[in-house]
């Protein structure tokens, strides 16, 4: 279901992962993706919605159309919701293998959390959220996606593979089956193009 006029969205990031994504679902309603890339310093914060609201208010000081920013973050519980947005730092730390040997002996389960931050001139901010719960493997599985820091431990419920392992079809079912913040996205807009 494509819109009636096409649109395009500026999308600021320089995650080549996050831009295919973004194209293969917003594409489908005819929405076009165009990367931008910004020197935008990110909060350092635990909560994603926090660092991808910042995020955009950034953003706003470069571009005035509309654009999209994103942000995500691995909530695991059995450290309370640690590493959350701070994802990244702790990867490049430990390691996926160090985050799943850090679990040995705890509780599994977690939540990878996107949040996506539309502006709209005139209009303003709007979230968009996609929380996946499911669990931390137990070793590294499937090989590694550019872009994408817990592709080889995360296994999404309803899954018994982690997203590295999952083919495309597998992959695509996945992000459009799982109400994805782009699809939220691509929904508003159309609803709400103006």
């Amino acid at each position: 279901m494509a819109v009636s006029k096409a649109m395009e969205i500026k999308f600021i990031t320089s995650n080549k992962a996050k831009i295919a994504t973004a194209r293969m679902v917003l594409g489908e309603y005819g929405i076009s993706v165009k990367q931008r890339k910004a020197g935008i310093e990110e909060l350092q914060h635990i909560d994603v919605k926090k660092v991808a609201i910042h995020k955009a208010k950034e953003a706003l000081k470069a571009f005035g159309s509309m654009f999209l920013v994103e942000d995500s973050g691995l909530y695991v519980d059995a450290w309370n919701g640690f590493p959350g947005a701070l994802l990244k730092p702790t990867i490049d730390a430990v390691g996926e293998g160090g985050l799943l040997n850090m679990l040995n002996g705890k509780r599994r389960t977690a939540t990878f959390m996107c949040v996506a931050v539309l502006y709209r001139p005139r209009i303003g901010f709007r979230t968009f959220e996609f929380p996946v719960k499911g669990t931390l493997s137990r070793k590294l599985r499937g090989r590694k996606i550019e872009g994408w820091a817990v592709d080889r431990i995360f296994v999404p419920n309803r899954y018994r593979k982690t997203i590295a392992e999952m083919s495309l079809p597998e992959y695509e079912e996945y992000i459009r089956g799982s109400n994805s913040h782009y699809g939220k996205v691509a929904r508003y807009l159309m609803h709400r193009r103006t």
